[in-house]
């Protein structure tokens, strides 16, 4: 739920410095550029990180349910495929 949240900031983040770099008329006025995109490359990583973590953690979480619930083990294996 949080990275659900945390991935929609990253988003809404991304979408509001692109609006912001196309409305500025002068460099200048994006004197923090650099560092701004560099935090939210970083914040974005870290996105990337902990959903894939979460994935490789909890991916087969699913698939263990399904063969709990079938008891006998023919239907285990049929529900592999």
């Amino acid at each position: 739920m949080l990275l659900d949240l945390l991935l929609a900031c990253s988003i809404s983040l991304a979408l509001a410095i692109l609006i912001v770099t196309l409305s500025s008329k002068e460099a200048l006025e994006l004197s923090t550029f650099p560092s701004l995109l560099l935090f939210t490359t970083l914040f974005r990583l870290s996105l990337n990180v902990a959903s894939t973590r979460l994935i490789l953690l909890q991916g087969d979480a699913a698939r263990s349910s399904r063969r709990s619930a079938n008891s006998s083990p023919a239907a285990a294996s049929w529900s592999a495929w």
